[in-house]
């Protein structure tokens, strides 16, 4: 079906439900597109994913939710800053550090595949017992913590992050900023 104007879909619509004749005449165009915003808006919240901007290159979402309430962080040095951003993030949501918590690790190293390698790239593993980020330098930690925190949400009233597997890297080696003034 190609997309067309409101009345075309409404039209569209009561054609294929004409069999139910209880269900049908009684929805008019409006109270078409309520019930179908309602439905879609339903549907989303059901099954919806964190949205991440930009998409990562990669990513798989896996089953169970990381607890953010009680955490704690294992890091190098290097990471000081990421870690820094990370308990702000948290914080902001009720989380706090408890040795008891649940380990999130910060590591220096290579991230997935290293045919284009970048000091930025970063993978993600999120699982209900911890989360790993990896990256070769430590700006690369600092993009991982950035997507921890879209994937960051609260559920029944706890924050959690979403399970996954995040790598990520940026498309091209220089970044660039064009002022268009004319």
């Amino acid at each position: 079906m190609a997309w067309g104007s409101v009345d075309t879909v409404a039209a569209d619509f009561m054609k294929h439900h004409a069999a139910y004749p209880s269900f049908a005449p009684s929805l008019r165009r409006g109270e078409l597109w309520v019930f179908l915003f309602v439905t879609m808006v339903f549907w989303l919240s059901v099954h919806a994913q964190p949205a991440l901007i930009p998409l990562p290159r990669q990513i798989e979402w896996t089953p169970g939710n990381f607890n953010e309430q009680r955490y704690t962080v294992e890091a190098p040095d290097a990471a000081k800053f990421a870690v820094a951003e990370l308990d702000r993030a948290l914080a902001a949501l009720g989380g706090k550090r408890d040795v008891t918590g649940a380990k999130i690790i910060f590591r220096l190293g290579s991230v997935g595949d290293s045919s284009h390698p970048s000091h930025e790239s970063y993978s993600v593993e999120v699982s209900p017992n911890r989360i790993i980020v990896t990256a070769p330098q430590p700006m690369g930690l600092l993009h991982g913590v950035q997507t921890l925190r879209q994937l960051a949400t609260t559920q029944d009233g706890r924050p959690v992050i979403a399970g996954c597997r995040i790598i990520d890297a940026p498309a091209f080696a220089w970044r660039g900023f064009m002022h268009d003034v004319g």
